[in-house]
């Protein structure tokens, strides 16, 4: 046996032993070849009857996105009211609702100077304010990361070929999926 199939074996085992905690909660164990024929019923998608590379990367997927304290296992356990596994429009709302205020209750306990429960204006340009400081010190860290790693010869400043050197490869990152809140 290669070490690549003695991985694959050990990977395939180990997803299998993860899938198995929702047979613990049902009354008749679960066998093994039970799980394995469900995991190829539901990742198997040519139907060979093995996982290719592909098909285990979904797997893993599906089975990062179930792991207890997942985002997603949170989002389900706490807004998931009919407990059917899937967001309705209002369940979905309610999430929305519920990031809203709690983003609403955050500038609120740190910009109501009066303690009123309201942003007064002059509260709420304090909080404008803060936001467009936060943006502009993030737009300087990226001018200070960008001198350190294209300005080639020392000056503190950008040349033309300097600058189109960091478009470029800023452009390869975009296109590569890694653009902005993609760090």
């Amino acid at each position: 046996m290669t070490r690549t199939e003695t991985l694959w074996k050990i990977g395939f085992a180990g997803a299998l032993l993860l899938l198995a905690a929702p047979a613990l909660a049902e009354d008749e164990p679960e066998t093994w070849e039970g799980r394995r024929a469900r995991i190829l019923e539901t990742y198997d998608a040519d139907g060979d009857g093995e996982l290719s590379t592909a098909e285990r990367e979904a797997l893993r997927g599906a089975l990062r996105e179930e792991r207890p304290g997942g985002r997603r296992t949170r989002a389900m356990r706490r807004f998931d009211s009919d407990r059917d596994g899937t967001l309705s429009d209002s369940e979905r709302e309610a999430m929305r609702d519920a990031r809203g205020e709690g983003r609403r209750s955050r500038a609120l306990e740190e910009f109501d100077a009066d303690g009123d429960g309201q942003l007064s204006e002059s509260e709420r340009e304090s909080l404008r304010a803060s936001r467009r400081d936060g943006r502009g010190e993030r737009r300087e860290e990226r001018r200070e990361r960008a001198h350190e790693k294209f300005d080639a010869d020392g000056d503190g400043r950008l040349s033309g070929d300097e600058r189109a050197e960091a478009r470029e490869q800023r452009g390869d990152r975009v296109r590569a999926g890694a653009g902005r809140g993609r760090r």
